[in-house]
């Protein structure tokens, strides 16, 4: 995941980040909080925008740049006055002295779409506990260990390592707002065994969740390991 900041003097249309990219979240939920984050700010903005002829606090609208399997770019920006923004938020200086204050009203609006969308993405994009993964790994009816076993406790396989090997958090103004874990699920067998691993993924689309699967022959332990990587 990525983030594009853009300040007041360089956005000129654009009121917010512009460009918000996801990974291993689903589409549907992650493109409708960043749609709804975009619209508050646009509200934010319209409500707390000063007032003169009225034309600079209507023009405020949503605007998508570009969208893509798996990114989505959206723009606020002012279509009647752009060129009032930064003078505004700002203020600016006077030709015989002194200085116009500033109105701030799209850094707040800014914080406002940060806040809803971090919202929004705890609400729908199904993060699950370290509780409710060893209930999940639990349901999938094998022996299972986090990381490891304890040297000499090994069960025979098959059997079942979890872990987090890294994380890959949602980035916003340049802080994590929300803490992505890789999760990764590993079946141990002497054998390749289809059927077993049906199961398993049975359990995870039963959890709703996207993942991608390798497999390794490990030839000191005379193992196969079928690897099971998602994010929660």
């Amino acid at each position: 995941m990525s983030e594009r900041k853009v300040s007041i003097e360089q956005m000129a249309e654009a009121v917010m980040d512009g460009l918000i990219e996801y990974a291993g979240l689903a589409t549907d939920v992650m493109k409708d909080c960043v749609t709804k984050a975009g619209n508050t700010v646009k509200s934010e903005v319209k409500a707390n925008a000063p007032v003169r002829t009225g034309q600079y606090k209507k023009g405020w609208a949503v605007k998508k740049q570009k969208e893509t399997a798996n990114a989505l770019e959206l723009v606020v920006h002012n279509k009647k006055r752009y060129q009032l923004t930064h003078l505004l938020e700002k203020g600016h200086a006077k030709r015989g002295g002194g200085r116009v204050r500033a109105f701030p009203h799209i850094a707040p609006a800014e914080q406002a779409g940060i806040r809803e969308l971090e919202e929004g993405i705890k609400r729908g994009a199904g993060r699950m506990s370290h509780e409710e993964v060893m209930k999940m790994v639990e349901e999938m009816g094998l022996p299972f260990a986090y990381d490891h076993f304890v040297e000499g406790e090994s069960p025979e396989p098959p059997f079942l390592v979890f872990l987090y090997p890294k994380a890959d958090n949602f980035a916003a103004d340049g802080i994590a707002y929300f803490k992505v874990n890789q999760l990764d699920i590993e079946l141990y067998t002497d054998l390749k065994n289809p059927d077993l691993e049906e199961t398993i993924e049975a359990v995870l689309l039963k959890h709703g969740i996207f993942y991608g699967k390798s497999e390794t022959w490990i030839e000191s332990e005379k193992l196969y390991e079928v690897l099971y990587e998602m994010e929660v």
